[in-house]
């Protein structure tokens, strides 16, 4: 990211189908983040956010800064359990990004469920901490096993 950008002017967009390509770039960029396994090809992604709970007309945004994509946020409802997950990531160094992509998932959460979850990975301490300042609590640790599958 270009540090000469100034970060007041991020705007956040509810995703279109356009914008396939640059949140696939965007992923690819960031790594894992989050609680979701993100695909690595577009035509995977595109199938990914044709589910119809992922609805992303509705629940998904991209953050811009002039004409780059920047950051996400996606909030999957989950009704059935009562919590909406929510999910982003920026390629800002700016904290200000993340704090509007949480601003923005947390409200889109509170229109659906009571409760939202926001699942991070040990490598992101600056989003645990964004977390920590705007009064969320650490509720659990999970643990996740990777197998492999060996040839006998």
């Amino acid at each position: 990211m270009n540090p000469s950008l100034d970060q007041s002017n991020i705007e956040l967009r509810t995703f279109t189908k356009p914008d396939i390509d640059s949140l696939n770039k965007l992923l690819n960029d960031a790594g894992s983040h989050g609680h979701r396994d993100w695909p690595d090809k577009i035509s995977d992604l595109r199938s990914m956010l044709e589910f119809p709970r992922v609805q992303p007309h509705k629940n998904l945004v991209l953050a811009h800064l002039k004409n780059n994509v920047i950051g996400y946020a996606i909030v999957e409802i989950e009704k059935n359990i009562g919590r909406s997950v929510v999910g982003f990531t920026s390629n800002s160094s700016d904290s200000a990004t993340l704090g509007k992509l949480l601003d923005w998932g947390t409200k889109r959460a509170r229109q659906e469920t009571p409760i939202a979850h926001i699942a991070t990975l040990d490598h992101e301490s600056r989003v645990e901490t964004i977390l920590k300042n705007n009064y969320w609590k650490h509720v659990r640790k999970y643990l996740r096993l990777e197998t492999s599958t060996r040839s006998s």
